[in-house]
């Protein structure tokens, strides 16, 4: 009997772990165009509700060496001043290339 509800558990974790990964492959992440160095200049945090519920999100503008300006999604260690690399990411589903700021 317990051998069957750790398998059926085991399972139903799987098949959902399952779905996250494809939806945010799918939606969000997506396949990896393009790899930027560049410097926070502002850091910012967001709620994405008006409710007020929710992860809160790191926002960063960035300078990267091009000379150009991005807003990022970041990470909570981004500080002012400090060298990140910025990865442009595609959905295979929706428009829009997302932005993403980890530390160098």
């Amino acid at each position: 009997m317990n051998k069957f509800w750790f398998k059926s558990i085991f399972i139903w974790v799987l098949i959902l772990v399952s779905i996250y990964l494809l939806a945010e492959f799918l939606f969000f992440r997506g396949y990896l165009i393009d790899t930027r160095i560049g410097v926070v200049e502002q850091v910012f945090s967001g709620i994405p509700k008006a409710s007020g519920a929710g992860p809160l999100i790191h926002y960063a503008n960035v300078k990267l060496e091009s000379g150009e300006y991005l807003k990022v999604v970041c990470e909570p260690i981004c500080h002012l001043d400090s060298k990140v690399r910025v990865s442009s990411y595609k959905p295979l589903l929706g428009g829009g290339i997302n932005f993403y700021a980890t530390g160098i």
